[in-house]
């Protein structure tokens, strides 16, 4: 029962607070809100006590929010400037909205009147203003086709997915479309290049100047990796492979040696060649005590591999270099075992999991530079995302 009063409570003071909210937007003029919050109020349904006040200011709000709506129709027409084609169709659709939001409850009776809520059939004139609207668009994008901004051509691209939606199949839309993405599209070229002067096998060469343009593209950036005549580039990702260098393998060894008391079993306790009894008469039993040692072998292979380059990002309108970055990728590989020799039970927790360990053989020369490549790649795809979001 108390949870139903703390609801009813809660209800009825976000009532009062909406009238106070409307009341004070109907106060600075903003009648659109003013009705928006009254309408929404009014759809949860109200008392007959609430009613009593709510009613005549629902009715103020709305015939004034007709009336400003109207009148700023009108003023946009009277410039006569096609630019306002889209705020008069868009404040004609909610004219048509906020009446039909009303419509399910006329008419409205308070006190025994039926209260004026005027309304009118607004769809001729909104079909007008659609067609205006669609017609000022259409417009404006075959211009900002004809720019070479390829910002403008992009917002060409907008302002006709607009005129799809309003009206599809409006004219030659869906060929400008396309028209419009292929023109605002940034086309990257992407060139990779091994200059670090480092002889490698044809396929190694091969993988380290390849990149994987999978995920890379976006709407409005498309690359390639090889040159292809049907297009024009706009920018041209140039890499470079400066210093490939792997180290030796190493193997560097240690010797160790172990030796601990452990306890070995049990055995009886004596005392002058006899056994020790307890208070019960029962031999004693002691912990058999012996002395292990183990000889270990510690090794740690080792190799590294370090990959190092340079990216240019070049504006091929004026061959200008925008932004250069490095890429670094170091690669290692480290093994760590030890071979024993003796009693494992001389040994510390640490060495014995190090003898569970094995040699391991290097990975080749090709390998460590292949790894270290793909990490630069990697690094280079990311740059490309940040800078062509």
């Amino acid at each position: 029962m108390k949870q139903f009063y703390y609801l009813l409570s809660f209800l009825i003071l976000a009532s009062c607070s909406s009238l106070k909210q409307a009341e004070k937007s109907m106060n600075s003029g903003d009648y659109v809100k003013a009705y928006d919050l009254l309408i929404d109020e009014y759809q949860k349904g109200l008392s007959a006590k609430k009613k009593e006040k709510f009613l005549p200011i629902f009715q103020n709000a709305y015939m004034k929010m007709v009336a400003s709506q109207e009148s700023k129709i009108e003023h946009l027409k009277s410039a006569k400037n096609p630019a306002y084609t889209g705020d008069i169709y868009n404040t004609l659709v909610g004219l048509h909205h906020r009446q039909e939001q009303l419509r399910p409850f006329l008419p409205v009776y308070h006190k025994g009147k039926e209260m004026l809520f005027k309304t009118k059939n607004y769809l001729p004139a909104i079909n007008q203003a659609k067609n205006d609207y669609v017609e000022y668009l259409y417009q404006v994008s075959l211009k900002k086709l004809d720019s070479n901004n390829k910002q403008e051509i992009r917002s060409a691209h907008g302002d006709l997915r607009k005129i799809q939606s309003l009206s599809p199949g409006f004219r030659d839309v869906e060929n400008l479309l396309d028209e419009a993405h292929y023109l605002g599209t940034d086309f990257v070229l992407i060139q990779i290049e091994n200059r670090s002067n480092q002889l490698l096998p044809q396929r190694l060469e091969d993988d380290l100047t390849q990149i994987s343009t999978y995920g890379l593209n976006n709407f409005w950036t498309e690359y390639h990796q090889k040159k292809q005549n049907d297009y024009q580039y706009d920018y041209l990702i140039r890499m470079d492979i400066e210093h490939i260098m792997v180290s030796p393998e190493r193997m560097n060894s240690r010797q160790h040696e172990f030796e601990r008391e452990i306890v070995d079993g049990w055995e009886y306790l004596y005392e002058n060649g006899r056994k020790v009894l307890d208070s019960l008469g029962k031999p004693i039993k002691v912990d058999k005590v012996i002395l292990v040692s183990a000889r270990v072998e510690e090794v740690i292979q080792e190799k590294d591999a370090l990959v190092q380059g340079k990216v240019d990002l070049i504006n091929l309108s004026n061959n200008q270099i925008i932004d250069t970055q490095k890429l670094n990728s170091e690669f290692g590989f480290k093994n760590h075992f030890a071979k024993f020799f003796g009693d494992r039970r001389a040994l510390d927790d640490h060495m014995q999991k190090l003898t569970y360990n094995q040699f391991i053989p290097f990975p080749s020369h090709e390998q460590m530079v292949f790894d270290s490549g793909e990490e630069i790649k990697a690094q280079l795809k990311r740059l490309l995302k940040r800078r062509f979001k």
